[in-house]
Order: C-alpha cells, then sequence, then structure tokens
C-alpha cells in the first residue's frame, strides 16, 4: 500500500511540475522552473490515495536481480561448500519467469579435481549446470523457473584428504534476469 500511495504523490508531483505556473520564470521549452521554496508537502495521512491506472509503457516488463557474496573456504575433499545468493529486496512479481542467469565466481589455491555447481531448489527438486570450467558466463538452462528463488554455488573437490592451504573463495556474483 506503501508503494501505491508513494506512486501517487510522485505522480501528483511530476504532474504538478509539468503546469505551467503564472508569476514563476519559465524555461524556453515553456515549463515552469519551481523555487524550492514553493515546493509544498502533505503528510501521507492525510493525502488520499487514488487509484490509478498506468500507463503501458510504465508496466515494468522484466527485470533482473543480482546478489554479491564471498566464496567459502573449503578445508576438505569429498565435501561439499555452497554460497546462497538471494534477491534480497528485490520485487520480482508473482509468476516472473527466469530467462537468463549469469555468474561470476573465483578461488586461490585451487587444485586439480574442482568441482563448481550453479544450483536452483524449486518444489523439492535440485536443479543445477557445471560451471566447473567457466568462472564467468551465462546460461538460460534455467529458463521459465520462478525467479524469485534463490540460487547457490557448489564448491568441491573429489577425492579425499585436507587441503593445505585451504581454497579460499573469492568474491562470487548471481544475476537473474526475468519476465513476468
Amino acid at each position: 500500500m506503501k508503494t501505491i500511495r508513494t506512486l501517487c504523490f510522485v505522480v501528483a508531483v511530476l504532474s504538478f511540475m509539468s503546469l505551467a505556473v503564472p508569476g514563476l520564470a519559465s524555461s524556453e521549452s515553456g515549463t515552469a522552473t519551481i523555487p524550492l521554496d514553493q515546493l509544498k508537502m502533505i503528510p501521507m495521512d492525510r493525502a488520499r490515495a487514488q487509484s490509478i491506472e498506468l500507463p503501458a509503457s510504465l508496466v515494468q516488463r522484466a527485470g533482473a536481480w543480482s546478489d554479491v557474496e564471498v566464496g567459502p573456504t573449503l578445508y576438505q575433499r569429498n565435501w561439499w561448500y555452497k554460497t546462497t545468493f538471494s534477491r534480497g529486496s528485490i520485487y520480482v512479481p508473482p509468476g516472473s519467469l527466469i530467462s537468463q542467469v549469469a555468474w561470476q565466481w573465483g578461488v586461490t589455491n585451487r587444485y586439480d579435481g574442482l568441482l563448481v555447481w550453479l544450483g536452483y531448489v524449486s518444489g523439492g527438486n535440485f536443479y543445477y549446470i557445471d560451471i566447473s570450467s567457466w568462472g564467468s558466463g551465462t546460461s538460460t538452462a534455467f529458463n521459465t523457473l520462478p525467479a524469485d528463488m534463490d540460487f547457490e554455488i557448489w564448491f568441491g573437490y573429489t577425492g579425499t584428504g585436507m587441503l593445505n592451504p585451504p581454497t579460499y573463495g573469492q568474491s562470487d556474483t548471481v544475476i537473474v534476469s526475468w519476465y513476468p
């Protein structure tokens, strides 16, 4: 509800600012230049929220969310470590579907046998792609899955034994593009 009220307020202010007001300086394009001391404020509890229909050009047709996290430190082989990427407070309309996923990952002290998977859990299923050979890239493999779910990058080594020195995760990124 706050978003609708704020949008109504912004639309009202923008509409007001686009009017030519007598007595105020105007630019050559004919729109008024309103001095800051003329700005008035109405407390939101006194403002009347009105239902407005947004023009089709203002309706969000697609979007993206991204997250950057520090990757895990890997201490031993035959053990999985993960980093979770979430949309946080980014609004994704219900029913929006993934159109593309981009990623970037990196490690220091990399040994043979490193496995890296980009994964997604939906409806009790784990969907993943093997990105071990690509530190960055894009994929359409997750197309048509819901866009409001978390992604994970899983790291692990084949074999057994401790890693000395450990493999340190660097800054990892996931970007999820979606459409409604």
